[in-house]
């Protein structure tokens, strides 16, 4: 049902994440005294729900960097610099867990915060095509991997949430597991045909 791949970057990726995407010295850290909030190509966007449809049960608060942009479901839009970075390595584990490729939908990046609940909404990334899905743990967490659910929203799986992992499946129902207290979950997200 899923497929994982653990330590899938290099260090050198590894310390590119850290220190030019996540650390305190970034932009979602520091648009407001930047002045950068809603300017530049790293513009993180606040959400106040996780998911763009109507209100649903465990929907909670994220925020997003959006690399390729979604585009009717049909070929996405890059939209940041960063996608260079993430692209081969996206290609490199793809090709690694012998997974199909026609062209990217989306990506980004989404920071959700700890919750008492479980996990976060149910959901599909895309509704009108068929689709996978991987995600990259970037940020070390010590709870909070993804739940697979059947069309019955039936939980049947939870992803490890270890650093640096790569999860992959085919277009499933899924939710973002929460992280511990004073944790960020970090996830890159792919979509694709």
């Amino acid at each position: 049902m899923i497929k994982q791949e653990f330590n899938v970057f290099t260090n050198e990726e590894k310390m590119f994440v850290l220190i030019d995407v996540l650390s305190s010295q970034t932009e979602w850290m520091n648009a407001k005294r930047l002045g950068t909030d809603g300017e530049s190509d790293k513009k993180w966007n606040y959400y106040s729900r996780t998911i763009a449809d109507k209100p649903t049960q465990y929907d909670h608060a994220m925020m997003c960097l959006r690399l390729v942009n979604r585009n009717k479901d049909l070929e996405g839009i890059p939209c940041s610099p960063l996608w260079d970075f993430f692209e081969p390595i996206f290609h490199r584990v793809r090709e690694r867990m012998e997974l199909p490729f026609s062209h990217i939908l989306r990506s980004s990046i989404n920071l959700t915060f700890h919750s008492t609940d479980l996990h976060g909404a149910i959901h599909k990334d895309h509704y009108s095509v068929g689709h996978y899905n991987m995600i990259f743990l970037l940020s070390p967490i010590s709870q909070g991997g993804t739940f697979i659910f059947d069309e019955n929203h039936e939980m049947l799986e939870e992803s490890s949430a270890t650093v640096w992992s790569a999860t992959a499946f085919g277009g499933l129902w899924h939710a973002q597991g929460f992280c511990a207290p004073n944790e960020t979950r970090a996830a890159l997200v792919v979509t694709w045909a």
